[in-house]
């Protein structure tokens, strides 16, 4: 058992923040649905990065990411078996796709439902079907001026 204090004390500080940020993005984020307003404003324009980008993508993906790697370096902490590395291995592969999976949504791939709240999914659809209605409208347009 090696029991490093600066490890200890990091693994407690990465799992709490990780548990807490995890926490506050499904009381205050994902049960709570927000406007289409809110969905496409831009805020972010200094830094880049939207308040929709970092309430829907950074804190829970961060959190995750924080929270596993806490827990992972808690468990560096003991002596373990051989039998179990291989599921810590699979524990590492996640936590290492979590933050590609956030930088994806951050760069405006739409992302599913369950990665996302179900609210901006809903969202999302709404704009597409009006985008079609659109075209389509367009086209009949073109169509109909086509057709004199």
């Amino acid at each position: 058992m090696n029991l490093d204090p600066t490890a200890l004390l990091l693994g407690i500080g990465m799992l709490l923040g990780g548990g807490l940020g995890w926490t506050f993005y499904m009381k205050a984020i994902r049960k709570k649905p927000e406007t289409e307003e809110w969905y496409d404003s831009a805020d972010g324009w200094e830094s880049g990065v939207t308040d929709r980008d970092a309430s829907l993508y950074l804190v829970p993906f961060g959190s995750l990411f924080f929270f596993l790697f806490g827990f992972l370096m808690l468990l560096s902490c003991f002596t373990i078996p051989d039998s179990v590395k291989p599921v810590l291995f699979c524990v590492y592969a996640v936590a290492a796709a979590l933050p590609v999976i956030g930088m994806i949504g951050i760069m405006g791939i739409p992302l599913p439902w369950p990665i996302v709240p179900r609210w901006v999914v809903d969202i999302r659809k709404k704009k597409r079907a009006r985008a079609r209605e659109r075209r389509a409208a367009k086209r009949a347009a073109k169509r109909a001026e086509k057709n004199k």
